[in-house]
């Protein structure tokens, strides 16, 4: 997932300050000026995370979608992360900004691989996440979709996708390289301590999820509670099945009802 994430999170914001409640702080000193490629230190975090909804590259939650869009399967543990300062139009009109963040994962074990993929996956990579709503020089961490927000010290199971280079307008220099990430917000499966569903999860360390909450076709339902090395036995006979992509609807990739 590339830096596009940052600006889908943008068209959130207003419905979240309006469920939330939250009122526009007084006016905040003006900050230094800041790129939006340029990084910095995140901000005190106050409250608890919430949850964003936008369109996302591609539906993530069920098998079906992991065939026809995953170039790897991966055990991964998420070692670094950095802020991504946030880009000029992604200020709301309540004054909150919206910062991203780059995570970097090391590769535990490659469970499969796309041999056609356009490049191989080596042991580690970093990619481009939901980071933090930040307004008044704080901030409050925001996941993006129905599933974790990948955080340091945590490990996942993770069905990744192989991004092209972004260029400009003008079609000539690059803006985001390619780089491999997740293929959508519910492609990401909590996997501390060697059991699927136990760690992260939208945000909270440690979080008990209900599996009755989950869609029962998703992955996260279908491997609830199952080891790790069961669920990398299972995946022996992953194979490609080729899907005319899609935009996914807001709303995390879940199944349709």
């Amino acid at each position: 997932m590339q830096k596009t994430t940052i600006v889908a999170l943008a068209s959130a914001v207003a419905l979240l300050l309006a469920a939330t409640g939250c009122a526009t702080a007084p006016p905040a000193p003006e900050p230094a000026p800041v790129t939006a490629n340029e990084t910095s230190a995140p901000l005190p975090i106050v409250g608890d995370p919430v949850v964003a909804e936008g369109m996302e590259h591609f539906p993530s939650a069920t098998l079906d979608d992991w065939q026809a869009y995953a170039e790897a399967l991966v055990l991964a543990r998420v070692t670094d992360e950095a802020r991504i300062a946030p880009p000029e139009e992604s200020s709301s009109a309540q004054g909150v900004d919206i910062a991203g963040r780059t995570i970097t994962a090391e590769v535990i074990t490659q469970i499969w691989a796309d041999p056609k993929a356009p490049e191989r996956l080596g042991r580690s990579f970093t990619t481009d996440v939901s980071g933090w709503f930040e307004e008044d020089g704080k901030a409050t961490e925001v996941a993006f979709g129905r599933g974790s927000r990948i955080e340091v010290g945590h490990e996942y199971i993770m069905a990744l996708k192989r991004y092209p280079e972004v260029k400009d307008g003008a079609g000539t220099d690059p803006t985001d390289p390619a780089s491999w990430g997740i293929i959508g917000s519910s492609s990401v499966l909590p996997a501390d301590g060697g059991v699927i569903g136990q760690g992260e999860y939208l945000g909270v360390e440690d979080a008990r999820i209900d599996p009755k909450s989950l869609h029962p076709d998703s992955m996260l339902a279908q491997h609830f509670g199952q080891s790790v090395d069961a669920f990398v036995g299972s995946m022996s006979d992953f194979h490609r099945v080729h899907r005319e992509p899609v935009i996914e609807e807001p709303g995390g990739g879940d199944p349709a009802e």
